[in-house]
């Protein structure tokens, strides 16, 4: 048997699935999911309890997992997968979270990448930085806006690294014991990985400078 709904359809009396809204091709799946889009809101997909709850007039957001943009209000272009990805996000765009709790306390951040559990989670407002793995980048948080360009690729790589910027540490744990140190190009699985606060050191190899610390 075949169901046609026409226009928008509202499953209401408790039911968690709401798909009515005032903007324009917006799909929303959960309680509370999508509820305060607006009349130029579009093309928002919001799934999950709260998900994309706070979104108003911004587009292209789709946001997937319970609390997933949960405070987007007109951040626009950003995607949100897992719960509570991008949840205090409000009005920065075009970032990317995968992953529960990834890129968590972004607020105004603007090109970030965050993929795999609490990546780049402590991020307030830092932009353009890609963390790739499990609790990659997971300290780091600037106190003022500005481009900051870290990447970090590997379970923990760069976990401890808080305001140090232009870094690249590619490799399980690379470089995660850095706060503050910036500039510095690591290569490897735990290269690097007891310096604190060293600038543009190069480590390239399993293990490379591993014991070094240059404060």
């Amino acid at each position: 048997q075949i169901s046609t709904f026409t226009g928008d359809v509202t499953f209401a009396d408790g039911a968690d699935i709401i798909t009515a809204s005032a903007g324009t091709d917006n799909v929303r799946i959960g309680e509370n999911a999508g509820d305060s889009i607006v009349s130029g809101g579009t093309n928002n997909v919001v799934i999950g309890k709260d998900a994309g709850t706070a979104i108003t007039t911004s587009d292209n957001n789709v946001a997937v997992g319970s609390s997933a943009l949960l405070s987007n209000s007109t951040g626009g272009s950003n995607t949100a997968i897992g719960d509570s990805a991008l949840r205090e996000n409000t009005t920065a765009s075009n970032n990317t979270a995968v992953g529960v709790s990834a890129l968590r306390a972004n607020t105004e951040a603007n090109l970030n990448v965050g993929v795999g559990k609490s990546a780049l989670t402590s991020n307030t407002v830092g932009d353009r930085n890609v963390a790739i793995g499990a609790n990659a980048l997971e300290n780091f948080n600037v106190t003022t806006n500005a481009d900051t360009y870290n990447v970090a690729v590997g379970a923990l790589a760069g976990q401890s690294v808080t305001t140090g910027v232009h870094n690249t540490l590619i490799g399980a744990t690379a470089g995660d014991a850095l706060t503050v140190g910036g500039s510095n190009t690591v290569l490897g699985r735990d290269a690097l990985s007891a310096d604190t606060k060293g600038s543009r050191a190069v480590a390239i190899g399993e293990a490379a400078l591993q014991a070094q610390n240059f404060t």
